[in-house]
């Protein structure tokens, strides 16, 4: 048994919407009709081929659809038939017009074009085209000034041309059928409009139908569409055929309609000739390339059907994975939406009025550019297409009334944009500088204290001298150490001094090179160390020093704070607490190396995790410093060469102005600066204390030797008048304390004289009161004169008690103050004759002599007081007989 099919072309280009229903009815109808001798049963419509436009198709693919019948088309292109919910059995060998909307704004963005309008007829190519159009025109941020929809009605092409005409836009996008467009471009050639330029869509982009009369209008257009072969055999057929002999009444009529002839004696129309051939349409045709492959698609699908034994049911998919070597591309097959793969041609009307190639479009590869270039209405230079001129890069565009309208801002600092009409700065990220056209961003250089740089060569030079100042120091104070100048500095606690300076110039080197995390780390280790020997050292030289003259502290006995051995222990412990402390810090939270970024450098620093680790080393050495400062100001006072109050002060005040420096740079800079500051700091730190405690004694013993002896040690000035008193002084008492209790004998005479004195007032008062007995008659007022007299004696008698009394709590005194001399002289080495200059100088003497002088020149006083009565009283007595009994004179009983 034979089964006859058929595959039925529809070919509705021109036909209207219920013509081709009509005809699908007639296809369908068929099939239930008797087959032919040749086929023992009916003949079955298994597919169709057409129709030629997007609106007739789809009615048509309705009703097809419910007899499961496929169809494939050949120039239907509207982007809804890629739904195949929506349209199971529809297929087409042309791409979908979502494709061509893609390539006409390719061909915007191509040429810089920002402000467009857009016609399109009223069908689905039309609204469907233009939706897609505008869809790729909105992502590629291209303005759409007018959007105008052809429409069936009197004067609608007049309404149009005339908004054209008046649009700011030179561009003219077109989405519409042959018919359509033919009316628009004839009211333009009315209305003179001259200056758009034309994109035309598949309809009609190579169409010398469509253009004929009117190539001055759209002169310079581009046309898109689907790419095709050519089959030169069909090519050659076709030119072969004669029109008089060939019974195909379709080649018949396309002849005619084409030339407008007749091959028949019609009286109205021209008769055709041998002349009237395919030849013109031949090389612009490209729809014929789609109508064989949709016949292939059929043709291979029903072929594999047949070897598989399929089902027609099915034949559905037989043509969705069909693949074979087509015109239209060199292996044809539909994707999964029945749609061919996308590819298109740009055409360009030239100035000989003929359309020609100039570019080709592949979705892999994008436009591919001919030989032939393209001619536009201005000559070689595209329309601008454009509200505002273009913004360069390094500007920005300010957007004005019109979104497509804009002004061009120059970016700001820092900002910059890399391609022309931005529409923003973009902002350098850190560590990057804008160049100077800020069209893009630059790495900015990497800057640290580099070894060879000339700022870190001139710190160089001042360690080295400062270190060669410093062990200089050293040197001189070694040598001269038994001399009475560097004696009297505390020879020991000078050295560590000395190393502490040293070491706080070894610190300046931390901050040179390129910092790591090692040496962030030991850096802020090496820097607390230096600051805790060097205050440290003036602690221990301060409190020695304030031990050995307050008598409160020491109480006249040895002390373990005196010790020399103890002194260099507790610097050693002084600085292993701060070491301690910083290792668990470092321990918990390290500082690490860090990329600081600025507007144009970027450094190479320090990080510090956390603050605590800074901040123990401020604060430590700050209380250090304080407490050290404390000291000196009490020890401001003692004589000679032990006082170095001033230079120990000023030098740490000068360390703690320092630290404040350093403080501040650590915290508010960043950068070079802050490593040179840091430098500068402990370069001046180590100099402080050159200048104020080492400098001094070495310019005594090169410039002044003659100051560095035993009796310069303690300034004589104004020790003359100085005079102590001393009772109960021992054989043991130094030469020095015997002259001192010469220098005191007269006042010891005196007072013994006047004790003396005071037993004879005694026996006058107890004669005087016998006498009083003798002259009991005596005028009451005369009574009255005595007892006032015993009085004022036994007031005077009291004095003189108190006055003993202390006399002996200041020789108790004195014997303290005597144990502090010998300890101080034992300590300092200094021999006898030094003692009395000691006393001399020292304010715990000089307080403790001057309640003595008081008391001997209120004693000298007291005495004249007494002599002045006893003169007094022998008046009154001699007074007082002459009136009781004429006794002229009574000096013998005294």
């Amino acid at each position: 048994m034979i089964v006859c099919c058929q595959v039925l072309l529809l070919g509705m280009t021109f036909v209207m919407t219920s013509r081709a229903l009509q005809q699908t009815l007639d296809f369908i109808d068929a099939n239930s009709d008797k087959g032919s001798e040749t086929c023992s049963n009916e003949v079955k419509t298994v597919g169709v081929v057409g129709t030629g436009k997007s609106s007739t198709s789809k009615v048509v693919s309705d009703l097809l659809t419910l007899f499961k019948i496929p169809q494939i088309s050949y120039s239907a292109t509207a982007a809804e038939f890629s739904k195949k919910s929506r349209f199971p059995y529809f297929f087409r060998t042309v791409p979908s017009d979502k494709h061509q909307a893609h390539v006409m704004c390719e061909i915007a963005k191509k040429y810089k074009w920002n402000l467009v309008d857009i016609i399109y007829s009223n069908d689905n190519y039309g609204i469907e085209g233009r939706e897609e159009l505008e869809k790729n025109f909105r992502k590629a941020d291209i303005c759409v000034g007018q959007s105008l929809i052809i429409k069936d009605k009197q004067n609608a092409e007049q309404e149009i041309v005339t908004k054209l005409k008046e649009s700011k836009s030179e561009v003219i996008f077109t989405f519409c059928e042959k018919y359509y467009i033919s009316k628009i471009l004839k009211e333009a050639d009315k209305r003179n409009m001259m200056n758009k330029t034309w994109i035309a869509c598949d309809s009609w982009a190579n169409s010398n139908q469509v253009i004929k009369n009117y190539e001055h209008v759209v002169h310079g257009m581009l046309g898109v569409i689907p790419m095709s072969g050519v089959d030169q055999e069909f090519n050659e057929y076709l030119l072969k055929m004669n029109p008089y002999t060939n019974t195909n009444p379709f080649y018949k009529q396309t002849l005619e309609k084409l030339h407008n002839c007749s091959l028949s004696n019609y009286v109205e129309k021209r008769r055709c000739t041998s002349n009237d051939t395919f030849k013109d349409i031949i090389d612009i045709d490209i729809w014929s390339a789609f109508v064989m492959d949709s016949v292939y698609a059929f043709a291979y699908a029903l072929d594999d059907l047949y070897r598989n034994h399929g089902d027609y049911n099915n034949y559905a998919d037989y043509i969705k994975n069909v693949s074979f070597k087509g015109v239209t591309k060199e292996r044809f097959g539909f994707d999964n939406n029945g749609d061919p793969y996308a590819r298109y041609k740009i055409f360009n009307l030239q100035k000989s009025n003929k359309f020609e190639k100039v570019m080709e479009w592949d979705p892999d590869e994008g436009f591919t550019v001919q030989n032939t270039q393209t001619q536009w209405k201005n000559g070689m230079n595209p329309p601008i297409g454009r509200c505002s001129e273009s913004c360069p890069s390094g500007t920005y565009q300010q957007a004005g009334k019109l979104a497509c309208c804009w002004f061009c801002e120059p970016c700001e600092d820092r900002w910059y944009t890399t391609t022309s009409d931005e529409k923003a700065c973009l902002l350098c990220e850190k560590g990057f500088s804008v160049n100077p056209e800020q069209t893009d961003c630059l790495q900015n250089d990497i800057v640290y204290l580099e070894w060879s740089s000339s700022a870190t060569i001139l710190l160089i030079v001042f360690v080295i001298l400062g270190m060669i100042l410093a062990i200089g120091c050293l040197i001189v104070y070694i040598r001269y150490r038994n001399t009475p100048t560097i004696k009297a500095t505390s020879t020991e606690l000078s050295y560590v001094l000395g190393i502490g300076v040293i070491v706080s110039f070894l610190c300046t080197f931390m901050f040179m090179g390129k910092p790591t995390d090692f040496i962030c780390n030991a850096r802020l280790v090496m820097m607390g160390v230096s600051f805790s020997i060097y205050v440290g050292a003036l602690l221990m030289k301060t409190n020695r020093i304030s031990r050995i003259f307050n008598r409160k502290l020491s109480d006249g006995s040895p002390s373990i704070y005196l010790n020399i051995k103890y002194q260099l222990l507790f610097i050693f412990v002084i600085v292993m607490i701060l070491v301690v402390v910083q290792g668990m810090l470092i321990y918990s939270s390290p500082s690490i190396q860090e990329y600081y970024l600025s507007t144009t450098t970027t450094y190479i620093q320090c990080k510090h995790s956390s603050l605590a680790e800074p901040v123990a080393v401020i604060v430590y050495n700050l209380a250090l410093a304080l407490l050290c400062g404390y000291q000196a100001f009490r020890i401001r006072k003692l004589p000679g060469q032990f006082n170095d109050s001033r230079s120990i002060s000023f030098t740490i005040l000068t360390c703690c102005l320092i630290w404040f420096i350093f403080l501040a740079s650590m915290f508010t800079k960043n950068g070079y600066t802050k490593t040179i500051i840091s430098c500068i700091g402990f370069i001046a730190n180590g100099l402080s204390a050159l200048f104020c405690m080492f400098f001094p004694k070495v310019w005594i013993i090169y410039m002044h030797p003659e100051m560095n002896v035993r009796q310069s040690t303690i300034n004589m000035k104004n020790a003359s008048h100085i005079a102590i008193s001393t009772k109960n002084c021992t054989s043991e008492s130094t030469s020095a304390n015997i002259k001192q209790s010469k220098s005191t004998a007269p006042y010891l005479e005196d007072s013994s004289t006047r004790l003396t004195s005071d037993g004879m007032s005694d026996n006058f008062v107890e004669f005087l009161a016998r006498k009083e007995k003798e002259f009991s008659l005596i005028e009451n007022e005369r009574d009255k004169a005595v007892e006032q007299a015993n009085d004022l004696y036994k007031e005077l008698k009291e004095m003189y008690i108190s006055y003993d009394d202390h006399m002996t709590s200041l020789v108790k005194m004195y014997q303290v103050e005597h144990q502090a001399l010998e300890d101080l002289v034992e300590s300092v080495d200094l021999d006898e004759t030094n003692i009395k200059w000691l006393l001399e100088r020292s304010a715990y003497a000089t307080d403790t002599l001057e309640p003595i002088l008081k008391m001997l020149k209120q004693s000298d006083k007291d005495h004249q007081l007494i002599q002045v009565l006893s003169q007094e009283r022998k008046l009154l007595k001699c007074a007082m007989a002459q009136q009781s009994h004429g006794i002229p004179n009574d000096e013998h009983l005294i």
